[in-house]
């Protein structure tokens, strides 16, 4: 019987340090947008009791770390307690922003269905306005029924995902060049047992 080794890849924010690198290249990305108006990213997040690897933490600490270039980065997800878009939008308001533009990005490996309808949806298929904080309404319309204007950047029709972003792809491919020998892989993946 042949021995296969498997090797795993971190993932991206994988530690602090590399929080604070994201955050540096992110700013180098958007740096312009935000001095323009807010610049919020939508990740995905993991709802309290399917929390992989104590991910969330991860992103209240990149809306620290950006918040250190510019008050106007903002970070929030599709299914973190706490971390919704209302959330990001009381954030906001605490810092006296009430008005004005608000960037929209995706901070997810790619743009798929959260980023084309979760975030960037628009019309009346995603605003429910008898439920202003559903969920179902799309981070465009929630932002533009309350007081800002939402933009969402596209290149070829399309918002971006982290993948395509050639500064933040590097982290990734990094990570495979100097992936681990994964000794136990279910305890690696399931940390708490």
């Amino acid at each position: 019987m042949k021995t296969v080794e498997i090797h795993l890849g971190m993932p991206l924010l994988n530690d602090l340090d590399e929080v604070d690198d994201v955050a540096k290249l992110l700013n180098d990305l958007y740096h312009d947008e935000a001095a323009q108006g807010v610049v919020a990213f939508m990740g995905h997040g993991n709802p309290d009791n399917y929390d992989s690897f104590k991910a969330n933490i991860r992103y209240t600490q990149l809306e620290k770390a950006l918040q250190t270039y510019s008050k106007n980065y903002y970070v929030g997800t599709v299914d973190m307690k706490d971390n919704y878009k209302q959330n990001v939008m009381a954030r906001m308001q605490n810092n006296n922003i009430t008005s004005g533009k608000v960037y929209l990005h995706a901070l997810m490996s790619i743009a798929g269905d959260h980023a084309h309808n979760d975030m960037a949806g628009e019309g009346n298929d995603y605003w429910d306005a008898s439920e202003p904080t559903s969920e179902d309404n799309s981070w465009f319309e929630f932002f533009n029924h309350n007081g800002f204007t939402s933009v969402v950047p596209q290149t070829n029709g399309n918002p971006l995902g982290l993948l395509e972003l050639p500064t933040i792809r590097q982290i990734w491919i990094n990570h495979t060049k100097n992936a681990e020998l994964l000794e136990d892989a279910y305890h690696s993946m399931y940390p708490e047992e």
